[in-house]
């Protein structure tokens, strides 16, 4: 590096005679495919929705992320408590989310949504690629934090889809999307929610490939607060070997098999409650 200088005004400038590194940088932005690589059968966490900003992937009526996390747009993205990953909140009516995510095989799945809001009425609108394709009931859960799982069929055709949520009525939060195969079933399942009076559990998604993880995520009954909860993933056959002791725990079924999961729950008041899906769970 060679250093050269000479007056100029008052001000001796000095400068460096030195080569100069080129690289050539391929920058990508803005485009319209996802976040994250999504699959189906699998769970797609609602923060992650596509690339490509308002209009394209998404249209948010409010300007700025009202939680500030996660993403830096205009969508609303918080984290409640007691959850794993952050979730989509301030939601207004006609505000939508879309995903890319790919089919592995045609037919009719369980389309499960992990959803809260303290108003009745709400519902989510889901269209694949522009066709309408289900209706998902938001249940009245009691508050934005308190969150249940409401489950609807879909039939879906192999293959890159776009999957948009439109939601309508304003209040209402979403924290992810599931499938799981169902061999064709084209009825929904009764939905478990808070309102009833008693605890409730789901799993995401409920038909998997053994070997797969298996998320469980438990609704305490109104008005509780869950202490601790014991997990039979196999009950009874296993009830006497409790396989969990987490609240909300991750499972891999080992085997090929139906399963008729159990969790004990017992309650910061000191009461237990027991709540067991028989032949819920299905390993292929």
């Amino acid at each position: 590096m060679d250093e050269k200088d000479h007056w100029e005004g008052g001000t001796i400038v000095h400068y460096w005679n030195s080569p100069v590194e080129t690289k050539t940088v391929e920058v990508t932005g803005n485009g319209t495919g996802p976040a994250t690589g999504n699959a189906i059968p699998g769970t797609i966490q609602a923060e992650d929705y596509n690339l490509g900003g308002e209009g394209v992937a998404y249209h948010d009526t409010t300007p700025g992320n009202e939680g500030g996390v996660y993403r830096h747009d205009d969508v609303d993205i918080e984290q409640t408590a007691g959850l794993d990953t952050p979730n989509i909140g301030w939601v207004r009516t006609g505000e939508y989310l879309a995903y890319t995510a790919t089919v592995q095989d045609a037919g009719t799945y369980t389309l499960s949504a992990r959803v809260a809001s303290p108003n009745s009425g709400r519902t989510i609108a889901v269209s694949v690629d522009g066709a309408a394709a289900a209706t998902i009931p938001v249940p009245k859960t009691g508050a934005y934090e308190r969150f249940a799982t409401a489950e609807v069929p879909v039939t879906l055709a192999v293959g890159t889809h776009v999957l948009k949520l439109t939601f309508s009525g304003d209040g209402q939060n979403i924290d992810w999307i599931a499938f799981a195969a169902t061999g064709g079933v084209t009825t929904p399942t009764p939905t478990p929610t808070p309102e009833a009076g008693g605890a409730s559990f789901v799993a995401a998604p409920p038909t998997a490939p053994k070997g797969s993880a298996v998320k469980f995520t438990v609704t305490p009954a109104v008005g509780k607060s869950i202490g601790s909860a014991w997990w039979s993933f196999d009950a009874p056959a296993h009830l006497n070997t409790w396989n969990s002791r987490a609240v909300s725990p991750t499972f891999f079924y080992p085997a090929a098999g139906t399963f008729s999961p159990l969790v004990k729950i017992v309650y910061t008041d000191g009461s237990t409650e027991t709540v067991q899906r028989t032949n819920y769970v299905r390993a292929t």
